[in-house]
C-alpha cells in the first residue's frame, strides 16, 4: 500500500510507503530508511551506498542488519551534539550507544561506552561495555553519574 499513515504503536513513527515522495512530502527530507532482509543487505549494501552517495549528496549509514539510514550530510548524532554542546558552552564528556549511528560519538566523547547487545563498530570504540539492554545496563550507567 502506497500513501503516508502513523504507526501509533511504533512511538508514532510516521511512515511513507512510496517510490514517490514528493507526491506526499511538500518540505525538505532530512532522514529516512531503507529496510529488507539481512541477505539481502549483505550482499547489496556496499554497491548501493557507493552508487547512492557519488550521485546524491546524502550519506548512507547501515545501522543494523536490515537497516540503511539515509540523511543529508552532516544530519548525525555528532555533527546535533556538537551544535548543542556549542550553545550550552559544554564539551563532550560521557556518551552511550549501541547502534552503527552511535559509534563515532562514543569515540568522541570523553568516556564513550556501549552495551553488551551494541554493535562491533560500538565495541571497538567504547572504553567500557555495560550489561545488555534487557539487564537495564544504561541505567547502570546512569545511576553510576548520579551517585546512586
Amino acid at each position: 500500500k502506497h500513501g503516508f499513515y502513523t504507526d501509533r504503536i511504533a512511538c508514532s513513527i510516521d511512515y511513507l510507503n512510496t517510490f514517490t515522495p514528493e507526491k506526499y512530502v511538500k518540505d525538505t527530507i532530512w532522514k529516512c530508511a531503507i529496510t529488507m532482509c539481512k541477505e539481502e543487505m549483505d550482499e547489496k549494501y556496499e554497491a548501493v551506498k557507493k552508487a547512492m552517495e557519488e550521485k546524491f549528496d546524502y550519506q548512507f549509514l547501515r545501522t543494523a542488519g536490515e537497516y540503511i539510514d539515509i540523511s543529508a550530510k552532516n544530519c548525525d548524532k555528532v555533527h546535533g551534539l556538537n551544535q548543542l554542546f556549542e550553545h550550552l558552552n559544554v564539551s563532550w564528556e560521557e556518551a552511550c550507544g549501541d547502534g552503527t549511528s552511535d559509534a563515532e560519538m562514543i569515540r568522541l566523547a570523553g568516556y564513550g561506552v556501549t552495551l553488551e547487545n551494541g554493535c562491533d563498530l560500538c565495541k571497538q570504540n567504547a572504553k567500557r561495555i555495560l550489561p545488555d539492554i534487557k539487564e537495564e545496563g544504561c541505567n547502570v550507567l546512569f545511576e553510576e553519574l548520579l551517585g546512586e
